[in-house]
């Protein structure tokens, strides 16, 4: 008798390490809005609303283009850090930005690629869009939703 319940008693713990562990579930996601009068290769300013902080710098890491043997377009992949004025944190955001040479605008997907500080743990996407501003910068208007964890 002592044998099957310890048979039993093996199978059981065998089995508990069958099942997974819940998951555990991400915050629910807020919405943020970011704006960035832009001009390309400088620092530029940006102010968001949302849970992240409302001012700071945004900074050109990286960009390519591609596709611009059409002549109706280009698409670029533009990697860029956003730096909080009060010293927060910061956060890296990868773009793919298609501009449209016909239309004269631009339109871009985005999402958090990694932070410091407040924002290490900051995830999240969205979608936006280039409006002309001047001749010498364009306004980023992001808009999308993120969850800190």
């Amino acid at each position: 008798m002592r044998k099957h319940s310890m048979l039993l008693t093996a199978a059981v713990v065998a089995m508990g390490l069958l099942v997974p562990a819940a998951p555990t579930s991400a915050t629910p996601p807020s919405a943020v809005h970011f704006d960035v009068p832009s001009t390309f290769g400088v620092p530029n300013v940006f102010t968001a609303t949302g849970p992240v902080c409302s001012t700071g710098v945004v900074y050109d890491l990286f960009a390519k283009a591609s596709g611009f043997q059409s002549g109706i377009g280009v698409n670029f992949l533009v990697v860029k850090e956003f730096v909080c004025d009060d010293g927060s944190g910061s956060f890296t955001v990868k773009l793919q930005v298609r501009l449209d040479f016909r239309a004269g605008t631009d339109n871009f997907s985005w999402v958090i690629l990694e932070g410091t500080g407040d924002y290490a743990m900051l995830h999240g996407s969205g979608s936006g869009v280039g409006v002309d501003a001047s001749e010498s910068f364009v306004r980023d208007l992001y808009d999308g939703a993120v969850h800190i964890d």
